[in-house]
């Protein structure tokens, strides 16, 4: 049996049904009804962790949320324009309220533009361009990880995001023990949907990202920054969900990665995805950059001398991307 769907944007969705059951299970599709790659992917665990809030594990933190688009725009422009050198739509993205996934998420830079002593809180509030909320912020640490609900971790710190979710992050970065412990899929719940910076710097040798099952996330980025890990297995990776890879593998030392798996027909966000990896070969055939719309230096200093890409247009799109190696360029795989 097979349906089809569609979401409000006009996204068709085709499920397909076999006689017996479990016939097309773990079987994923993605292109256009004349260049489409399908894939067997193995159902992942669903991993079901459980947490009691107490007073040991709850922090007490402020939630910045933007009151007046016009307000933010009209009295933030001269910190992130004129101050820090930003762009219009950099502030756009800190003003819309969902951050901006070009430099951090709208709590982090009203957080940064108080700490900075550019505006007191007080300022913001009464100038309408923020609500400033109390709130209790859950942490929860299992195995290797670290969990908190309503937050995602982003350089040196938490931040608060207005998704109801968890994000999650390495304990420490500092061990170089091999990291095994399972991820949660769920606490309470509730899902992980934050992975941003989870391996940021992380000096850890191996990765057992096996048990990863990653359908809910929606921000993958600088997941692996910086990782020392020198192999890492994305085989299973379910990215149908994800939003934001920017600077997903930026100076990463592993020398292989396996993509084949990566659905990326919602992101937006590849700037500096590879920049500075260490992968000899990129093969992107997997890779849907339909609703892309960043892409800058994805590829400034790879290590790469080969590449692959799903279409033509997707190749000419790589190849033409400013800070891309002379001796890398993309060809359309099996052309």
């Amino acid at each position: 049996m097979c349906t089809i769907s569609f979401d409000e944007n006009g996204k068709a969705t085709i499920s397909i049904k076999g006689k017996n059951d479990g016939k097309f299970e773990g079987l994923q599709c993605s292109g256009t009804k004349d260049n489409m790659v399908c894939r067997d992917i193995p159902p992942l665990p669903v991993i079901n962790c459980s947490f009691t809030p107490s007073e040991d594990n709850t922090i007490k933190s402020k939630l910045y949320t933007v009151k007046d688009y016009n307000a933010c725009m009209t009295n933030l422009k001269n910190v992130v324009i004129n101050k820090w050198n930003k762009t219009n739509e950099y502030l756009d993205g800190i003003c819309k309220g969902t951050g901006d996934t070009l430099g951090g998420s709208t709590q982090a830079n009203i957080e940064w533009i108080i700490a900075n002593n550019y505006f007191t809180e007080q300022e913001l509030i009464d100038l309408n361009v923020i609500n400033a909320e109390e709130i209790d912020v859950y942490e929860y640490v299992n195995g290797q990880y670290t969990y908190r609900y309503g937050q995602e971790y982003f350089y040196y710190d938490w931040y608060n995001t207005v998704m109801e979710g968890w994000g999650v992050a390495l304990t420490d970065k500092a061990s170089t023990a091999p990291v095994t412990s399972e991820v949660c899929t769920y606490i309470n719940g509730k899902p992980i949907i934050s992975m941003s910076y989870m391996f940021y710097e992380s000096q850890a040798k191996s990765l057992d990202l096996s048990s990863f099952n990653t359908s809910n996330v929606i921000d993958m980025s600088w997941m692996f920054t910086y990782s020392a890990a020198t192999s890492i297995d994305l085989s299973n990776f379910d990215t149908s969900n994800v939003v934001n890879m920017a600077i997903m593998f930026s100076e990463s030392a592993a020398t292989s990665l396996d993509l084949s798996s990566f659905n990326t027909s919602n992101v937006t966000n590849m700037i500096s995805m590879f920049e500075g990896s260490a992968a000899t070969s990129l093969d992107l055939s997997s890779f849907d950059t339909s609703n892309v719309k960043y892409m800058g230096s994805m590829f400034k200093g790879s290590k790469a001398t080969t590449g692959y890409a799903r279409t033509q247009t997707d190749a000419d799109k790589f190849n033409s991307l400013g800070g891309k190696p002379s001796t890398l360029t993309f060809v359309v795989k099996d052309s």
